[in-house]
């Protein structure tokens, strides 16, 4: 097979090269054009090593989509983070490490928004802040948690007076030390609509969106209809603990069983074999349990909170979605659940499009990849303006 065979097939379909090899004479070229038209000499990806979350993941599928484009892309540990070992399960990703950055003209830094101010280290490179989460981002943390304080309720005067004082330490703080306005000299990159939106209302900045992918060989396992499977609520408690506590306290019809303690595979065998997951959590970017759930035909209810409460995050039918912003959360979620339960496989088969999304995801988040790190085109996504006013309607 020559170049020009190869280069007709799809990017994620090409033979894979190592690109720390590929200018060398006996290298397999599979799209010269490609490898030798990159912006960037290396891409450095910050990561917490021995974190395993989905954060940390999409980390390491990024660096590994980037060198099946042929690019140079490694992770950095954090600093404080050297020391731990690597997870075994992301070995699937090519995402070799390097010590430290190389602060070049003609090199890319890559840090999560938790860790942003590292940035401000480089004085050189083209820099990119991923907003994996905003809930959990130490620029939106506090004032995060104030909204859900004041929309659900669960705190006393003093305690909302006490948050905002901490909002406002942690702004000034930031700005003492010039990490607000370093969010003004860096690119943004975003995970998420919800993100995206959250960007453009609260700081006016225009974000990118590189968004992660669900790893679909997992749909391996047998995917039995919903009215086959065991009566039975999953739930991550992680995730909106006290209030599935209280869902759980008062709906009787079902067991609820905590997806803790479990290995990846032992988690995946739940979601295979339980009728809902339950996810009443604040959605800080697309969360990667609900996408499992789906594929392994768990029918997925979410509270409309976050990124679930934008369609082109998580699009589900409206009657998988509860409104937690009401006078009685708990009946809306009840509801739900009965009307499930009461028509399981009819639910199943309602999130089929959730499900073809999450398939594409791979494709989608290549040429992501590529529109930012190959073609360096950044900018607004057209229905970022759109979400936005989903921010304001929709969820607080």
């Amino acid at each position: 097979m020559g170049i020009a065979d190869m280069t007709r097939h799809a990017p994620w379909q090409r033979p894979r090269i190592d690109p720390d090899t590929a200018n060398q004479p006996d290298a397999q070229m599979i799209d010269n054009t490609e490898i030798s038209s990159g912006l960037y000499d290396k891409i450095f990806v910050y990561y917490p090593r021995g974190l395993q979350t989905g954060g940390p993941e999409a980390l390491h599928q990024l660096v590994g989509s980037l060198r099946a484009l042929g690019q140079h892309a490694y992770l950095v540990p954090l600093p404080g983070t050297e020391g731990n070992p690597r997870v075994l399960e992301y070995e699937r990703y090519e995402a070799p490490e390097r010590d430290s950055v190389e602060d070049s003209t003609r090199n890319a830094i890559v840090a999560p928004e938790g860790y942003y101010p590292v940035l401000g280290t480089a004085r050189k490179a083209v820099r990119f802040c991923w907003w994996l989460s905003i809930d959990n981002s130490p620029v939106f943390r506090r004032e995060r948690l104030a909204m859900d304080m004041r929309t659900f309720g669960n705190c006393t005067p003093w305690d909302r007076i006490e948050n905002r004082a901490k909002q406002r330490a942690s702004s000034l703080w930031r700005a003492a030390r010039g990490q607000n306005r370093l969010l003004y000299t860096v690119n943004h990159l975003v995970q998420s609509q919800y993100a995206w939106a959250y960007l453009y209302s609260k700081l006016n900045i225009v974000s990118t969106v590189l968004s992660d992918y669900t790893p679909i060989a997992i749909t391996d396992r047998t995917i039995l209809p919903a009215s086959q499977r065991d009566r039975t609520i999953l739930y991550n408690p992680k995730k909106g603990l006290e209030l599935t506590s209280k869902v759980a306290s008062a709906y009787g019809r079902a067991d609820f069983r905590p997806l803790v303690d479990m290995s990846r595979s032992q988690v995946l065998d739940a979601l295979a074999s339980g009728t809902v997951y339950l996810d009443l959590g604040n959605h800080p970017g697309k969360d990667r349990m609900p996408r499992e759930a789906a594929l392994m035909g768990c029918i997925t209810v979410v509270g409309r909170r976050g990124s679930a409460a934008f369609t082109a995050d998580v699009p589900l039918p409206a009657r998988h979605k509860v409104q937690l912003q009401c006078s009685d959360p708990i009946r809306a979620v009840i509801a739900v659940l009965d009307s499930a339960f009461a028509a399981p496989d009819e639910y199943q088969q309602r999130q089929r499009p959730y499900v073809e999304m999450i398939k594409g995801e791979e494709r989608r988040f290549l040429d992501e990849a590529r529109t930012v790190f190959v073609k360096g085109e950044l900018g607004s996504d057209t229905s970022g303006i759109q979400v936005t006013e989903q921010l304001k309607t929709h969820a607080y």
